[in-house]
């Protein structure tokens, strides 16, 4: 009988002592929300960086067209893979905690569809120049790049846009590190 006490003791205390965890993690996240905004808004900046990099770091010219097309082929399958990953994150940061967040994300998911078209039809277009008629490929480049003639690469000012949001990107280190030019870059 003893046992059947114990038992229903032990059923009562666990959803208490279940409660009283849940009751902690709940005040825990919501004790400073400016930390969850700023954590948050730091996972976007490092969730862009990869592309903003790849982008960022166009090959030099060379005079040989067959190593620039070459080159420009690596660039844009770097890019483009660096751009999908990008777009996959921005899928998993959740909502935003921060005003202005979710608004931010949904802007920059709009902007990576039209660079990832803009990117594989010049990928595309430098395909079909070939890689043996260095007369084709250096005639050709300029038209099959043109695609990425109208983008604006994004910078850390387009992660911004309410105050909330700013403050949070303003005290988020990645955001920070977004306007750095990685190593090795061209800045183009």
């Amino acid at each position: 009988m003893d046992s059947g006490v114990g038992s229903r003791v032990r059923r009562r205390r666990l959803p208490a002592t279940a409660a009283a965890v849940l009751a902690l993690g709940v005040a825990g996240c919501a004790a400073n929300p400016q930390d969850d905004a700023v954590a948050w808004t730091g996972r976007l900046c490092d969730t862009t960086r990869s592309f903003l990099e790849a982008a960022r770091s166009t090959p030099p010219a060379t005079a040989d067209p067959l190593t620039q097309a070459r080159e420009l082929r690596r660039y844009l399958d770097t890019t483009l893979t660096a751009l999908d990953a990008t777009a996959s994150g921005l899928g998993r940061l959740g909502p935003s905690p921060v005003a202005g967040g979710d608004d931010a994300v949904t802007g920059l998911g709009d902007r990576l569809r039209q660079y990832r078209e803009a990117f594989r039809s010049a990928r595309a277009a430098v395909d079909a120049l070939g890689t043996t008629d260095v007369d084709a490929i250096r005639g050709g480049l300029p038209a099959a790049l043109a695609p990425l003639d109208q983008l604006r690469i994004p910078t850390a000012d387009d992660l911004r846009g309410t105050p909330e949001l700013n403050a949070a990107a303003g005290q988020a280190p990645a955001c920070e590190r977004l306007g750095e030019a990685p190593p090795g870059s061209s800045g183009g």
